[in-house]
C-alpha cells in the first residue's frame, strides 16, 4: 500500500491572543499514521473557546498545502470546548 506522509501543521487564528499562561490548548492526533481510506480525525481541547479556527495539511513531498475548518464537538473531560480536526479529504 503507497503511504502518504503528511506533516499536520495546526494553526490557530485567535481574534484575542491574550490568554493567560495557565489555559493550555492540547492536540490529540494519530501519531501512528491513517490509512488512505480511514478517516482522519485530531482533536484540539481548549479550556476556553476559540472562533475561527484553521488548520492546515503540508505535504511534505511537494509542499502543497490545504487549509480546515475546525468543528466544534462539545465538551470532553474538563474540556469545556472540544473540536474536530477533520482532515479526511486528503
Amino acid at each position: 500500500m503507497k503511504k502518504i506522509i503528511y506533516f499536520l501543521s495546526l494553526i490557530v487564528f485567535v481574534s484575542a491572543c491574550n490568554t493567560p499562561k495557565e489555559q493550555h490548548v492540547f492536540f490529540r492526533l494519530n501519531q501512528v499514521g491513517y490509512l488512505l481510506d480511514d478517516p482522519k480525525i485530531g482533536v484540539l481541547l481548549s479550556p476556553k473557546e476559540l472562533p475561527d479556527l484553521t488548520f492546515e495539511v503540508i505535504n511534505l513531498k511537494n509542499k502543497d498545502t490545504q487549509t480546515f475548518k475546525m468543528k466544534y464537538s462539545g465538551q470532553y473531560g474538563n474540556f469545556p470546548f472540544c473540536y474536530q480536526l477533520d482532515f479526511s479529504d486528503i
